[in-house]
């Protein structure tokens, strides 16, 4: 597919970008949510498809007509990988923001980018502004739940997002284009991107936090963590963290062990209550978690470097 209404259009204040993959149930509203922005300064959407094998492209095509944005269609001959494809897309951005939607979530609030980027251009020294998010099931439900769960305070530092806080989804941050320039290593081989991409950010300058809801975040019942789910994902969180540790130099390995720490209790405590529910209704194999968990604390202590 073929980049699609490009013109001689003045430099963007944001540029959005639709990640997406395989989305074809989902990407007609995710794209529509971007087009629907009351938003009148130059703006440009870059459609970020990672060689998806439905029918997503046709329905981007199809769409394309709609949009009063100039529309990029990157190229993508292969599949890039979830890091690979952002990093190109966030290369490829012109504007002074950029502000990401993944193609299984959609907009909910037609002032979202206008209300982001008006934060951002009065504080500059916030890296990224980011707001609440409704929980949606598969079929686009909207559920009670909201995230953060705990509502930050307006301004979120780094020791914060090595602590409890997180950011939900790239799809409710807007960010200051050239923080971050490149992906470490790293950041390909852990499933947590989102995370790492929010904490390289946030070494260089606070967030700015909107407890306004204006983004679906769509939760798959495919997705749900079973219980060696969980010890994938923990171990996904570890390596994010070792990670980072390692590549800021012990910077940070005060709060990246705590936060290690958290992760690890939490998780026990995961099992303790499941061992209950074995206990009393005879429906669980949990050895396999258990072992999971003690190759995790190893995981760790080997892959640590000497204090």
């Amino acid at each position: 597919m073929q980049p699609s209404l490009e013109s001689q259009s003045p430099t963007p204040m944001v540029s959005v970008i639709l990640l997406t993959y395989n989305h074809e149930p989902y990407i007609a509203n995710a794209l529509r949510s971007i087009l629907m922005q009351d938003f009148t300064e130059p703006a440009e959407v870059l459609v970020a498809d990672d060689c998806s094998t439905d029918g997503t492209r046709a329905i981007i095509a199809g769409l394309l007509h709609e949009s009063t944005f100039p529309i990029r269609v990157l190229d993508r001959p292969e599949n890039l990988g979830l890091s690979r494809n952002l990093e190109d897309a966030m290369r490829q951005a012109q504007g002074k923001y950029i502000s990401i939607l993944e193609g299984d979530d959609s907009w909910c609030d037609r002032m979202k980018l206008r209300r982001t980027m008006e934060q951002l251009e009065a504080n500059s020294n916030w890296v990224g502004c980011f707001h609440a998010v409704r929980v949606v099931d598969g079929s686009g439900k909207q559920t009670s739940k909201v995230l953060p769960e705990s509502l930050p305070t307006r301004v979120v530092q780094l020791t914060d997002l090595l602590s409890s806080m997180r950011i939900p989804t790239y799809s409710c941050v807007t960010y200051r284009r050239g923080i971050v320039t490149s992906f470490p290593a790293w950041h390909y081989r852990v499933a947590c991107g989102d995370w790492g991409l929010h904490l390289m950010h946030a070494r260089h300058g606070p967030f700015g936090f909107l407890p306004e809801v204006m983004t679906n975040y769509r939760v798959h019942a495919a997705g749900m963590w079973s219980g060696m789910g969980e010890v994938w994902r923990l171990q996904q969180q570890l390596e994010l963290l070792r990670s980072i540790d390692q590549e800021w130099a012990g910077e940070f390995s005060v709060e990246i062990c705590r936060t290690r720490d958290q992760l690890l209790s939490e998780f026990q405590q995961n099992l303790t209550d499941l061992r209950r529910i074995e206990r009393r209704y005879h429906l669980l194999q949990l050895d396999r978690i258990a072992s999971g968990l003690r190759w995790l604390k190893g995981f760790w202590r080997r892959s640590s470097p000497p204090s």
